[in-house]
């Protein structure tokens, strides 16, 4: 999960992170698994990426720190596919299970959701 800013910072470092209360659901994270990342400004999806080590805390303790917040919880990738984004219109189907709120889904996708985004 980013805005603009951090995703930028994201793929520049090839590192995807989130608050220290996500640190438990990042730390499930294991290389090799397929990720993306969804750009909460404009409700877009980006992918297809892959980890290229498993989730943990401060890979890079500096990241994210001009944005003002920290995303210590922290996993490297590689992009597998270069794609355009998905906007949440064309992804909403696909991981419908996972909206607790018109606005708000739970980040964990299943093998099933991730083939079909």
């Amino acid at each position: 999960m980013s805005n603009r800013a951090t995703r930028e910072e994201c793929f520049r470092r090839k590192l995807l992170g989130l608050p220290s209360g996500q640190a438990d659901f990042v730390k499930q994270v294991k290389s090799g698994m397929i990720l993306f990342l969804f750009e909460f400004e404009r409700r877009e999806l980006h992918g297809v990426f892959q980890a290229c080590s498993d989730g943990t805390v401060n890979i890079v303790p500096q990241a994210y720190r001009s944005s003002g917040k920290q995303f210590p919880a922290q996993v490297k990738f590689i992009q597998l596919w270069q794609c355009d984004a998905l906007s949440e219109n064309e992804f909403r189907d696909a991981i419908r299970e996972n909206y607790f709120s018109p606005y708000k889904f739970n980040f964990g996708l299943s093998e099933r959701q991730v083939f079909l985004c």
